[in-house]
């Protein structure tokens, strides 16, 4: 079961870093955008520089 999870997950982040969308990780405590169009206050350089 977690293994058809993961491939899930996988499947879904591939297909939105194709389709040029961002996609939302949690790091540490804090969720983090990624992408080219991730909003500006989710941008993980800004989360990651305020530690």
């Amino acid at each position: 079961m977690l293994d058809c999870l993961r491939q899930a997950v996988a499947n879904t982040l591939e297909r939105k870093r194709r389709l040029g969308q961002y996609a939302v990780l949690w790091s540490g405590d804090a969720p983090i955008a990624v992408g080219e169009d991730a909003p500006v206050k989710l941008k993980a350089e800004q989360v990651l520089s305020q530690d």
